[in-house]
């Protein structure tokens, strides 16, 4: 296990229990604290109780997309970096300000890309 350059809280939102679980374990053994939520709107409720630095959120999700969860969060959390996990090659013109996209499929190197990058931005 690789120790990251800082420990980050991080909630991930994704609706397929399988990746959810396989992209929490990564960023566990990455030595992060991780929540998590299976949709959008229970993703808001674990933020109400909960300290976060980085949401790394499904784009395609029932209910609220990835792109509607990080408009929500916005208006509570204006610098709060987002990444949006999406296999499509685009993401909706009008989001938020400070939200990435992390392809899918990902590797662990780019999980970790992603994080430095933030890392960087957040420091």
């Amino acid at each position: 296990m690789s120790q990251p350059a800082r420990r980050l809280s991080i909630l991930v939102v994704d609706d397929d229990p399988l990746v959810l679980l396989g992209t929490v374990e990564m960023l566990e053994d990455l030595g992060h604290r991780v929540a998590q939520a299976k949709s959008g709107p229970e993703a808001l409720k674990v933020m109400e109780g909960t300290t976060v630095d980085l949401v790394l959120s499904d784009q395609s999700m029932p209910m609220m997309t990835g792109a509607e969860l990080a408009a929500r969060i916005r208006l509570k959390h204006a610098d709060l970096p987002i990444v949006l996990v999406t296999g499509y090659a685009v993401l909706p013109p009008d989001l938020p300000a400070g939200v990435s996209r992390l392809g899918k499929p990902f590797s662990h190197r780019d999980l970790v890309r992603v994080i430095a990058d933030i890392c960087g931005a957040i420091s």
